[in-house]
């Protein structure tokens, strides 16, 4: 950790296949945060310190509108 919002060291990383079904924020989020924790905590990666330097030159993201974070949950709906 230092002292500017999400500029550390990234301890770990996982990409997950977008979702078909609009309970993103109700199960699908805490369940890809609750498994990803699950293997850092497995292959104790805090313990041995191999953190990856993010890219300085990396993009600012803020929290979506509410309407566009909807039509967004939207899209990943099966139709």
């Amino acid at each position: 950790m230092n002292k500017n919002l999400d500029t550390g060291d990234m301890i770990f990383q996982k990409i997950f296949e977008k979702p078909n079904h609009e309970f993103i924020d109700n199960v699908y989020d805490p369940h890809i945060r609750s498994e990803t924790l699950l293997e850092i905590l497995n292959q104790n990666l805090i313990e041995k310190g191999e953190f990856m330097k993010q890219d300085k030159e990396g993009e600012t993201y803020y929290i979506v509108h509410p309407i566009l974070k909807h039509i967004s949950i939207l899209s990943c709906q099966k139709k």
